[in-house]
């Protein structure tokens, strides 16, 4: 039979990484950095989707080329550029988002 103290001392142990913090809430930030990084890449994939429809014929690059060629408004028709326009606050917006998420993916794993 194992004593009380032992038992208790293993699963303490196991519950607590070295810094003593709960290794379960370091799993849940990086887990949470990560599923940020990839909600706002697939925003961002959605919005150059949708985008693209308004491309210029003599412009047609593959959908994941580069970043900057689907940000470049001479890229698009007239009615892709405008469009382009209305939603470069949202495009930023979620470039912030994944760099959030990198930053908290990277810092607590």
């Amino acid at each position: 039979m194992v004593p009380h103290g032992t038992a208790w001392r293993r699963r303490g142990t196991l519950l607590h990484n070295h810094g003593g913090r709960h290794s379960r809430s370091c799993i849940t930030s990086s887990t949470f950095g990560l599923t940020l990084f990839l909600l706002a890449g697939s925003a961002y994939l959605i919005l150059m989707q949708r985008l693209s429809r308004y491309r210029a014929a003599t412009s047609r690059p593959w959908w994941l080329e580069t970043w900057t060629k689907g940000l470049m408004p001479s890229t698009y028709t007239d009615e892709g550029h405008h469009l382009l326009k209305r939603l470069q606050p949202w495009i930023v917006a979620i470039f912030i988002l994944e760099i959030v998420g990198i930053v908290i993916f990277v810092a607590r794993s």
